[in-house]
């Protein structure tokens, strides 16, 4: 099983999507996929 995301990359997500920044850009950014991306969107 992976291991869980760390408490900073998931911080580092919010702020990037509070700078509304496309998701795929975003993805790529910070290395994860978009799949992941989706649940911290909402």
């Amino acid at each position: 099983m992976a291991a869980p995301y760390s408490k900073d990359l998931w911080e580092k997500a919010l702020a990037v999507l509070a700078r509304r920044e496309r998701p795929s850009r975003m993805a790529r950014l910070l290395g994860i996929s978009r799949t992941t991306l989706n649940p911290w969107r909402h």
